[in-house]
Protein backbone atom coordinates (compact mmCIF):
# COMPACT_ATOMS: atom_id res chain seq x y z
CA UNK A 1 0.00 0.00 0.00
CA UNK A 2 3.33 2.31 0.66
CA UNK A 3 3.86 1.89 -2.92
CA UNK A 4 0.92 2.84 -4.37
CA UNK A 5 0.49 6.22 -2.15
CA UNK A 6 4.50 6.95 -3.35
CA UNK A 7 2.95 5.96 -7.18
CA UNK A 8 0.20 8.78 -6.60
CA UNK A 9 2.55 11.52 -4.59
CA UNK A 10 5.26 10.87 -7.77
CA UNK A 11 2.97 11.55 -10.92
CA UNK A 12 3.89 14.12 -12.79
CA UNK A 13 1.45 15.73 -15.28
CA UNK A 14 1.82 13.66 -17.90
CA UNK A 15 0.61 10.52 -15.68
CA UNK A 16 -2.15 12.73 -14.28
CA UNK A 17 -3.09 13.21 -18.05
CA UNK A 18 -2.81 9.80 -18.96
CA UNK A 19 -5.26 8.28 -15.47
CA UNK A 20 -7.41 11.13 -16.93
CA UNK A 21 -7.57 9.85 -20.28
CA UNK A 22 -7.86 6.31 -18.94
CA UNK A 23 -10.97 6.89 -17.24
CA UNK A 24 -12.97 9.38 -18.63
CA UNK A 25 -12.39 6.52 -21.87
CA UNK A 26 -13.34 3.35 -19.73
CA UNK A 27 -16.22 5.26 -18.41
CA UNK A 28 -17.39 5.93 -21.81
CA UNK A 29 -17.02 2.30 -23.37
CA UNK A 30 -18.56 1.14 -20.76
CA UNK A 31 -21.88 3.56 -20.79
CA UNK A 32 -24.48 3.78 -24.02
CA UNK A 33 -23.74 7.40 -24.02
CA UNK A 34 -22.19 7.03 -27.66
CA UNK A 35 -22.76 4.77 -30.27
CA UNK A 36 -20.92 1.68 -30.64
CA UNK A 37 -18.33 2.53 -33.29
CA UNK A 38 -17.53 5.25 -30.77
CA UNK A 39 -17.27 2.98 -27.80
CA UNK A 40 -14.88 0.56 -29.34
CA UNK A 41 -12.47 3.78 -30.31
CA UNK A 42 -13.11 5.10 -26.71
CA UNK A 43 -12.02 1.05 -25.00
CA UNK A 44 -8.65 1.60 -27.65
CA UNK A 45 -7.97 4.56 -26.56
CA UNK A 46 -8.71 3.80 -22.84
CA UNK A 47 -6.50 1.14 -23.17
CA UNK A 48 -3.93 2.76 -24.49
CA UNK A 49 -3.79 5.53 -21.91
CA UNK A 50 -3.76 2.92 -19.13
CA UNK A 51 -0.56 1.16 -21.18
CA UNK A 52 1.19 4.82 -21.55
CA UNK A 53 0.57 5.42 -17.37
CA UNK A 54 1.81 2.20 -16.28
CA UNK A 55 5.11 2.66 -18.66
CA UNK A 56 5.58 6.23 -17.17
CA UNK A 57 5.45 5.13 -13.69
CA UNK A 58 8.82 4.77 -11.72
CA UNK A 59 7.25 1.18 -10.34
CA UNK A 60 5.04 -0.30 -13.28
CA UNK A 61 3.71 -3.02 -10.69
CA UNK A 62 1.78 -0.42 -8.35
CA UNK A 63 1.12 1.24 -11.38
CA UNK A 64 -0.85 -1.80 -12.77
CA UNK A 65 -2.55 -2.05 -9.32
CA UNK A 66 -3.65 1.42 -9.76
CA UNK A 67 -5.15 0.36 -13.26
CA UNK A 68 -6.67 -2.72 -11.77
CA UNK A 69 -8.12 -0.59 -9.01
CA UNK A 70 -10.00 1.64 -11.23
CA UNK A 71 -11.63 -0.92 -13.26
CA UNK A 72 -12.27 -2.85 -10.29
CA UNK A 73 -14.44 0.20 -8.62
CA UNK A 74 -16.08 0.66 -11.86
CA UNK A 75 -17.27 -2.40 -11.31
CA UNK A 76 -18.62 -1.95 -8.02
CA UNK A 77 -20.19 1.18 -9.09
CA UNK A 78 -22.45 -0.71 -11.94
CA UNK A 79 -23.33 -3.57 -9.48
CA UNK A 80 -24.48 -0.84 -6.86
CA UNK A 81 -26.59 1.20 -9.18
CA UNK A 82 -28.42 -2.19 -10.90
CA UNK A 83 -28.89 -3.54 -7.10
CA UNK A 84 -30.69 0.00 -6.08
CA UNK A 85 -32.44 0.34 -9.42
CA UNK A 86 -33.46 -3.63 -9.09
CA UNK A 87 -34.59 -2.86 -5.98
CA UNK A 88 -37.00 0.41 -6.60
CA UNK A 89 -38.48 -1.83 -8.90
CA UNK A 90 -39.51 -4.51 -6.71
CA UNK A 91 -40.40 -2.03 -4.52
CA UNK A 92 -42.66 -0.37 -6.84
CA UNK A 93 -44.27 -3.48 -8.54
CA UNK A 94 -44.91 -5.01 -4.71
CA UNK A 95 -46.78 -1.53 -4.43
CA UNK A 96 -48.53 -1.72 -7.14
CA UNK A 97 -46.86 0.69 -9.24
CA UNK A 98 -45.18 -1.31 -12.35
CA UNK A 99 -44.91 1.90 -14.38
CA UNK A 100 -41.23 1.86 -16.51
CA UNK A 101 -39.95 4.56 -18.22
CA UNK A 102 -39.21 3.75 -21.60
CA UNK A 103 -36.09 5.63 -23.25
CA UNK A 104 -38.48 8.34 -24.91
CA UNK A 105 -40.52 9.18 -21.87
CA UNK A 106 -39.39 12.08 -19.73
CA UNK A 107 -39.24 11.03 -16.22
CA UNK A 108 -41.15 13.71 -14.65
CA UNK A 109 -44.32 13.32 -16.77
CA UNK A 110 -46.80 10.00 -16.32
CA UNK A 111 -46.88 7.88 -19.55
CA UNK A 112 -49.44 8.75 -22.37
CA UNK A 113 -51.99 6.60 -21.10
CA UNK A 114 -52.51 8.45 -17.48
CA UNK A 115 -52.93 12.14 -19.80
CA UNK A 116 -56.41 11.60 -20.92
CA UNK A 117 -57.43 13.50 -24.41
CA UNK A 118 -54.86 15.65 -25.34
CA UNK A 119 -56.13 19.37 -25.13
CA UNK A 120 -56.41 21.20 -28.48
CA UNK A 121 -54.03 24.01 -29.44
CA UNK A 122 -55.51 27.05 -30.49
CA UNK A 123 -55.01 27.86 -34.13
CA UNK A 124 -52.53 30.77 -34.41
CA UNK A 125 -54.10 33.89 -35.85
CA UNK A 126 -52.13 34.70 -38.65
CA UNK A 127 -50.36 38.39 -38.45
CA UNK A 128 -50.07 41.29 -41.46
CA UNK A 129 -47.10 42.29 -41.87
CA UNK A 130 -46.23 45.22 -43.65
CA UNK A 131 -43.09 46.41 -45.37
CA UNK A 132 -42.79 49.54 -43.59
CA UNK A 133 -43.04 47.87 -40.29
CA UNK A 134 -39.41 45.87 -40.60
Amino acid sequence: MRDLAHILYAMNSLQLAMALVFVAGYGLALGALIESRARLWSAAVATLAAMGFVLLARDWIPALLLVALVIGVFGVLIALTWAVAWLAQRRLAAAGHDDRIDAGQSATMPPASQHGTPHAMPAATPVAVSPDSA
